[in-house]
């Protein structure tokens, strides 16, 4: 009986098992052991007949069974046989030795061979040379690039630091100018106030000769306000405070002035 052997799990059957299989194995594909023939789908139940074991191996040598005697000829060979006439004379295997070189051929083919080797040899050691310095000019190159890529970098940083620092200045600058421009403001505005301070102590003075600094301040203070309506206290004493300066004379006496 002939034999499958399905190509999806290599499971081997027998005929009258493969309609069974193919419900388990879901991609079931089955060829023939005998005479490895792969059947799509169902085809496999017209193969009801293979060639024996002894005919797929032997091939063109199998014989098959005598017949009166005889042994049976296979169709390859029997074809042969047909177109082969019966007057060819079969031919020996006779070998034959190739004939002998001479000394100087020999000497001739030796001396080639190593031209040729020193030829081959000296094309590579060239290659090779010509190879690494390319290589050597590739590298410096590279390193030139590189080396100039990082110069410019540091310009770059360099340009920035510098510009950063004028603009640090130029900042500084401006707001030392805004500074003292509001300074200046300040001083034209309280000027007209501590123009009037000088005033109004030597009126508290010449009323009350010996007084303190503190006594001084609260009577010009008191004296201001009257002459200046609408000015806080705390003004008028700032004012007070920028007028008045005290210093420490050499036998250490203090002087206050105006």
């Amino acid at each position: 009986m002939v034999s499958f052997v399905c190509e999806a799990c290599q499971e081997t059957l027998k005929k009258p098992k493969l309609e069974q299989h193919t419900y388990r194995c879901q991609y079931a594909q089955f060829s023939c052991i005998d005479c490895s023939t792969t059947f799509q789908g169902t085809d496999y139940r017209a193969h009801t007949s293979c060639i024996s074991e002894a005919e797929k191996y032997q091939g063109a040598l199998y014989k098959g069974p005598k017949k009166n005697g005889t042994p049976a000829k296979n169709g390859k060979q029997a074809k042969k046989q047909a177109a082969a006439p019966s007057s060819t004379p079969v031919a020996k295997n006779i070998a034959v030795a190739p004939p002998a070189e001479s000394l100087i051929a020999q000497i001739q083919k030796a001396d080639a061979a190593a031209a040729s080797t020193t030829t081959a040899t000296t094309t590579t050691t060239s290659t090779t040379s010509i190879t690494k310095r390319q290589l050597d000019t590739d590298d410096t190159t590279a390193d030139s690039s590189s080396k100039k890529a990082k110069k410019e970098k540091k310009d770059k940083k360099k340009d920035k630091k510098e510009i950063k620092a004028e603009d640090a200045v130029s900042t500084a600058t401006t707001t030392t100018t805004a500074a003292a421009a509001a300074a200046a403001t300040a001083e034209s505005v309280q000027s007209p106030l501590q123009a009037a301070v000088k005033p109004a102590v030597a009126k508290v003075l010449k009323k009350s000769p010996t007084l303190t600094i503190a006594e001084l301040r609260q009577k010009t203070v008191k004296r201001l306000a009257k002459s200046h309506a609408g000015v806080k206290a705390e003004e008028l004493g700032r004012a007070f405070d920028a007028a008045l300066s005290v210093s420490v004379g050499s036998g250490g006496a203090y002087t206050l002035s105006l």
